[in-house]
């Protein structure tokens, strides 16, 4: 292979791979959030079934 088409196919490659990483992160933070906002939403939901049965 010349360098030029070698260049390029690793330079391709580097975008791809970095493409695929950003993918990664944005569903792990995407997870993250959503568990964070499940958890808070079940602790919510459960003080107030607390309060209620109290009185």
């Amino acid at each position: 292979m010349s360098f030029r088409l070698n260049l390029t196919t690793w330079v391709m490659l580097m975008i791809g791979l970095l493409a695929a990483l950003l993918i990664f992160v944005q569903l792990r933070t995407l997870n993250i959030a959503v568990q964070g906002a499940a958890t808070s939403t079940m602790d919510a939901a459960s003080t107030t079934l607390f309060r209620a049965c109290n009185r």
